[in-house]
């Protein structure tokens, strides 16, 4: 269940009652949300995935039901996160099966596959052998994408490119790479079920 409540930060969502005002569902475990930019100033639009492999896009506006667009069919398996870069143009989400996938973010249209879902053994320069638990584009060069994965990696991806991920660092942690964000434009932070974070210089 996706809910907006009413607070201090979100009057012009509040009910006279000062009840949720939107309460969509998602009967389906959810493993990661995000809150997109928006071109309309009252609308907000919320992403979020889960172990159906559906990426929904629910779009909120005051005085309006919710409504929601579901992109289904591009991963096997469930998504366990996503993200959005910050130009507003792309979408990005991550699987068990492996894989990236990237979508046109006015229309939800899929644009990119990366990573070699279906493969059994994947080389370490074409994508993760494992589950993707996170991806983040760079906020400052927003064609780069970070990803981390229960491979131990974590990879770099630049979207400009129909190849292979442009840098891979195998056995980053000891165990699954959980979380991942970039730190300007040439650090990345890692975070891992070891119960370690380690700052990385990616140049």
């Amino acid at each position: 269940m996706i809910e907006i409540v009413s607070s201090h930060d979100l009057d012009s969502f509040k009910s006279p009652s000062h009840k949720p005002c939107f309460t969509p569902y998602a009967f389906i475990l959810q493993y990661d949300v995000k809150v997109l930019p928006s071109n309309k100033s009252e609308a907000v639009v919320i992403m979020s995935v889960g172990a159906d492999a559906v990426l929904n896009l629910w779009t909120l506006e005051p005085g309006q039901n919710p409504s929601v667009h579901a992109i289904k069919d591009q991963h096997d398996g469930p998504i366990y996160t996503c993200a959005f870069d910050s130009r507003g143009l792309l979408l990005a989400t991550g699987s068990s099966d492996t894989t990236i996938r990237l979508y046109d973010a006015e229309t939800g249209t899929p644009v990119s596959l990366l990573g070699t879902m279906g493969v059994e053994i994947t080389s370490p320069e074409l994508g993760h052998s494992s589950t993707v638990a996170c991806v983040e584009f760079f906020k400052s060069q927003p064609h780069m994408i970070l990803s981390a994965g229960w491979d131990s990696s974590f990879k770099i991806w630049d979207t400009r490119l129909n190849q292979g991920c442009v840098m891979t660092t195998e056995n980053a942690h000891s165990e699954i790479v959980s979380c991942c964000t970039s730190l300007g434009d040439y650090w990345a932070v890692t975070g891992s079920s070891d119960s370690t974070v380690k700052v990385w210089d990616i140049r």
